[in-house]
């Protein structure tokens, strides 16, 4: 009886199948930020290449001329274990790089950008390590924002990444669609219940206005999208209130501004897609004269993806409707420098609009040097 059991055990080892792991390893690259200067721009990305071993997490910085051609190759800002997820700030001007560690307690750090490396590579404390987590700054001052045990916080930091005031706690929050920070203090975009509102904070805490932007079902698994512009005297928005996976009709996208009083002013509707299903992705630039809003959308009955551009009035009013290169979805970021308009897309990939026309599409590549690949067989 002893010996068939042990037969029995030794069979059922043998036979036994090492499953596959539990999805392919990928080449993960994400958009962080475009920083726009006098002749050129840098873009910011973040790289994570599962087929290399050992597994890095790269931020990265690739430098163009304004028609879009590339400076010189990319070059790492920062090269660091596949767990610290490194990210830029929004907003204006040179950002603040943060990341997340875990030594003798979970943090978030953080340091400015010097000779386009950390200025403070060891980072300095921003907070305990946290949910969603991000920062966006003004010209002297920037925000963090983050969630914790169901309520969001903020903290003050000034650009040299020293912590100013904080944390606070913020009005009551399901979600953060948006923030920006400018002189008198910052904006969140932020959802409740059923109620999407912009509301403004001050540096010592207080609201200082809040308005409702859209009323929706609390049960709606939807987000909407919005894009954010912060004039410091006024904001402007692009919203749209259904998401991607919507099984109702796209609806359309509009615009709005708030003055610094907080009052309201629907500028209309500035795109309305006769074929879409859901609005993937939505951006928005401002040049000093004209906004351009880009966005992505699912085209009805299909998983076909439609891109558009277009160009709008300091009312946010529509002016044009730009034909766009192929294979352009995803717009992430749009920054501009005088008046070319640099937007950065899935892939990653970099187009430049300029005096009516868009350049042509360049991916951003990492150049390296030949590594140990992974394995991508049974582990």
């Amino acid at each position: 009886m002893i010996e068939t059991l042990l037969l029995s055990a030794v069979l059922s080892a043998s036979l036994r199948v090492v499953p596959e792991q539990s999805r392919p390893f990928v080449d993960s690259k994400q958009w962080n930020q475009i920083v726009a200067g006098v002749d050129g721009f840098e873009a910011y990305w973040t790289r994570t290449n599962e087929l290399h071993n050992p597994i890095r997490n790269k931020l990265l910085r690739t430098s163009f001329a304004l028609d879009g051609t590339q400076r010189g190759p990319t070059t790492i800002v920062r090269d660091d274990d596949p767990y610290t997820h490194p990210a830029m700030s929004a907003g204006p001007g040179s950002p603040l790089v943060y990341w997340r560690i875990y030594q003798d307690r979970r943090m978030v750090l953080a340091s400015p950008l010097a000779d386009n490396a950390l200025k403070y590579p060891s980072g300095k404390f921003v907070a305990e390590w946290t949910d969603y987590l991000r920062i966006t700054c003004g010209p002297a001052v920037c925000t963090a924002l983050w969630e914790d045990s169901g309520a969001w916080h903020a903290a003050h930091l000034d650009r040299d990444a020293n912590l100013l005031a904080g944390p606070s706690q913020l009005p009551e929050a399901e979600f953060l669609y948006g923030a920006a920070t400018d002189e008198a203090g910052f904006v969140v975009i932020r959802g409740f219940g059923g109620d999407v509102r912009a509301t403004r904070i001050g540096f010592d805490g207080a609201v200082m206005w809040d308005v409702l932007l859209l009323e929706r079902n609390p049960q709606s698994f939807d987000h909407p999208r919005i894009a954010l512009w912060n004039h410091g005297t006024h904001l402007a928005m692009a919203i749209v209130d259904r998401g991607a996976y919507s099984v109702e009709p796209t609806g359309s996208l509009r615009t709005v501004i708030i003055n610094p009083e907080g009052e309201l002013y629907d500028s209309g509707i500035a795109f309305s897609p006769g074929d879409g299903i859901g609005f993937e992705s939505i951006a928005l630039g401002w040049n000093g004269q004209r906004y351009l809003l880009a966005g992505t959308y699912r085209a009805e009955r299909s998983l076909y993806l439609k891109s558009f551009a277009l160009e709008l009035d300091e009312g946010l009013r529509p002016v044009k409707t730009l034909e766009l290169p192929p294979s352009l979805l995803y717009p992430a970021v749009i920054r501009a420098s005088g008046d070319a308009f640099v937007i950065g897309w899935s892939g990653p990939k970099v187009t430049v609009y300029k005096d009516g026309k868009f350049s042509a599409p360049v991916t951003l590549l990492e150049e390296e040097a030949p590594s140990r690949r992974r394995s991508v067989g049974r582990h």
